[in-house]
C-alpha cells in the first residue's frame, strides 16, 4: 500500500512541475483558446435568452449541449496534457472531436447513429481523430509505447514529458477550440433565424458577427503557430 501511495506522489509531483513548464511555453495558444471560449460563452448566453423569450427547441437544445459538453471540461486536456498524461489527454480529446462531429449532424438533421460519424466534423477531423484513437484505444505497442516510454524506449509508469508531443497535442486541442468556435457562431445565426421579431435578435446578429471576426483572427494565429509539417 505504501508504494502504491508514493507511486502516485511521485507522478502528481512530475506533474505539477510539468504543468508549471507547458503552461509557460504555451502561453501563446492558450489565449487563443480562451478566445474561443469565450466566443462559445457568447452563443450559450444567447440561447438562454431565446428560452426565456420562446421554450425550448429540441434541435437548438441539442447542439448547446454538445457546445456545452465540450467547454464544461476544455481546461481538462490542456491540463493532462501540460501533465505529461498524453495517453488519457487523447481520451478527452477523442470525445470532444465526437461531440463536434454530432453537433454537425444535428445542424444537418441528419439521422443519427449511435456513435457520432467524424466525417461530419470540420474537414481535416479524420487525420487527427485517428491518430486520437490509435492511443485511446490501444491498438498496438508503438501507439501506446509513443506516449508512456522514456527517452531510452522504455516504458514508464512515471510521466515523461515529450516537448514534440505536447506541442502536436496542444494544437490539435486549439484547433478542436476553433471548431467548437465557429459553430458557436453557427448557432448564433440558427438562434438569429429562429426570432426574426425578438428585440434580442439585433444583438444576436452582431454578437454573431464579432464572432466571425474573432474566428477570422484565431484561423490566421493558429496557422501561425501549426507544428511543421510531417509532425
Amino acid at each position: 500500500m505504501s508504494e502504491g501511495s508514493e507511486m502516485e506522489r511521485v507522478i502528481k509531483l512530475i506533474g505539477r512541475q510539468g504543468a508549471s513548464i507547458g503552461k509557460a511555453q504555451s502561453k501563446t495558444l492558450l489565449q487563443f483558446r480562451r478566445m474561443a471560449i469565450g466566443i462559445i460563452a457568447v452563443a450559450i448566453e444567447s440561447f438562454e435568452d431565446f428560452v426565456g423569450e420562446r421554450g425550448i427547441d429540441e434541435k437548438l437544445a441539442f447542439l448547446v449541449a454538445c457546445i456545452s459538453g465540450f467547454a464544461q471540461g476544455a481546461w481538462i486536456s490542456p491540463d493532462l496534457i501540460f501533465q505529461a498524461q498524453y495517453m488519457k489527454a487523447t481520451a478527452v480529446m477523442k470525445q470532444d472531436l465526437e461531440l463536434l462531429a454530432r453537433f454537425h449532424e444535428v445542424s444537418i438533421e441528419r439521422n443519427l447513429r449511435r456513435t457520432p460519424n467524424v466525417a461530419f466534423a470540420p474537414d481535416g477531423s479524420g487525420p487527427i481523430y485517428g491518430k486520437l484513437n490509435e492511443t485511446a484505444h490501444p491498438s498496438c505497442l508503438q501507439a501506446v509505447g509513443d506516449v508512456l516510454a522514456t527517452l531510452e524506449g522504455e516504458i514508464s509508469v512515471l510521466p515523461v514529458r515529450k516537448d514534440q508531443i505536447e506541442y502536436v497535442l496542444v494544437y490539435w486541442h486549439i484547433w478542436i477550440c476553433a471548431g467548437f468556435a465557429e459553430a458557436a457562431g453557427q448557432l448564433l445565426s440558427l438562434l438569429a433565424d429562429s426570432v426574426p421579431g425578438s428585440p434580442h435578435r439585433s444583438e444576436i446578429l452582431n454578437a454573431n458577427d464579432l464572432t466571425m471576426n474573432h474566428l477570422t483572427l484565431l484561423a490566421k494565429k493558429i496557422s501561425e503557430e501549426a507544428p511543421a509539417s510531417g509532425s
